[in-house]
C-alpha cells in the first residue's frame, strides 16, 4: 500500500539553467529518469509533476505512469505541489502523506527520506535540515494538510503551509553537500563532478 507518493517537481522552466533540468544527463541516462528509479526503491508511488517538458517526459518511457501536467506551470512551485498534491488525492485516497522533491537535488539519499519517514505522525510536517542553517524540500506533509497543499498558486512553494504550522514541524538533518541542488550550468557542472571525481 502506498503510505507515502513521492512527487517529483520538474515542471519548471529553468531559466538560470537554459535547458530542462530534468532532462540534463545524469550517470547513465537523463537526470529524472535516474531519480525515479532510486524513488522506486522506497516501495511507494513517484509521481512526476511535468509542465513546458511535458511530451519529452512521456518519451523518456519512465518506470512510474504517473507523470501529471502542470499546465500553468509558470505560476511557479507552488502550483506544481498542488497539481502534485491534488493527483495524490484522485488516485491514493488513503496515503498518509507526501513527500515534495525537486527533480535538481540528485543527491538526496534513501535512508535520509526513510528516516523522515521514522518521524512522521500523523499532524506533522517534516521538513529537511542542514548543519548550515538549510530547512526545507524534500519535505513530508501529513494528509491533515493536503487541502491546504492543493490551493498552493505562486511561487513561494509550500513555505506558507510550513510557517502558518510552525508548531507541527518535525527537523531531520542530513548533509549539507546531500541537499545541494542545482539551478546554473556552473552548479550542474560542480554537481557531475562529484559523480566522478577525477
Amino acid at each position: 500500500m502506498t503510505d507515502f507518493p513521492l512527487v517529483i517537481l520538474a515542471a519548471g522552466n529553468s531559466n538560470r539553467m537554459g535547458t530542462s533540468k530534468a532532462l540534463l544527463p545524469w550517470k547513465k541516462s537523463t537526470l529524472i529518469k535516474e531519480l525515479v528509479d532510486k524513488y522506486l526503491q522506497l516501495n511507494q508511488e513517484v509521481i512526476v509533476v511535468s509542465g513546458s517538458n511535458h511530451k519529452a517526459l512521456l518519451n523518456l518511457q519512465l518506470q512510474t505512469s504517473h507523470i501529471v501536467e502542470n499546465t500553468n506551470y509558470e505560476q511557479g512551485m507552488g502550483k506544481s505541489i498542488a497539481v502534485g498534491v491534488y493527483y495524490v488525492q484522485s488516485h491514493f485516497p488513503k496515503a498518509k502523506g507526501v513527500f515534495i522533491l525537486t527533480v535538481d537535488q540528485p543527491f538526496i539519499s534513501l535512508s535520509h527520506l526513510q528516516n523522515m519517514m521514522a518521524v512522521f505522525k500523523s499532524n506533522t510536517i517534516v521538513v529537511s535540515s542542514s548543519e548550515q542553517g538549510y530547512r526545507g524540500i524534500p519535505s513530508l506533509f501529513s494528509s491533515a494538510y493536503f487541502k491546504e497543499l492543493v490551493a498552493l498558486e505562486d511561487d513561494r512553494g509550500a513555505k506558507p503551509v510550513c510557517f502558518k504550522h510552525k508548531t507541527q514541524l518535525q527537523i531531520v538533518q542530513t548533509a549539507h553537500e546531500d541537499l545541494d541542488d542545482m539551478d546554473t550550468p556552473e552548479m550542474y557542472q560542480k554537481l557531475k563532478e562529484r559523480l566522478n571525481p577525477q
